[in-house]
């Protein structure tokens, strides 16, 4: 159903220039031709279409800044996780927690989630 709003959203436009050259241009004396209306309004359509799953691929993409941004990144653990210390995700340290057991310095990681201002992890 969200899918669909986001598509009606989209094609708002040749809604609304239909409307326009079909029900108001008349009732104001312009006659347009039906074909040249058609036309113009498959061109609209033609490039909305063309657009729809570039905005629809935006709308799901995950955050890219932000704390919410580092969920699911790799780390480096640059002090041992036994089971908080300290890693490394993308150049800047966080403090961090094993999600189980220790994790060794050097040692790649995937960040879970985040609480507070600590990461969860686990090996990657």
């Amino acid at each position: 159903m969200l899918n669909f709003l986001k598509i009606l959203a989209i094609l708002s436009d040749e809604i609304a220039v239909l409307v326009f050259f079909l029900l108001i241009l008349p009732e104001l004396g312009f006659n347009i031709p039906l074909k040249l209306v058609l036309i113009l309004v498959s061109i609209l359509v033609l490039k909305d279409a063309l657009l729809i799953k570039l905005f629809l691929d935006v709308l799901k993409k995950k955050p890219e800044v932000g704390i919410e941004g580092l969920i699911g990144e790799r780390g480096i653990v640059v002090e041992d996780l036994t089971p908080e210390g300290m890693i490394k995700v993308r150049g800047e340290l966080w403090r961090a927690r094993a999600i189980s057991g220790s994790i060794k310095k050097r040692e790649a990681v995937k960040v879970i989630r985040v609480e507070g201002n600590i990461m969860i992890v686990e090996r990657w």
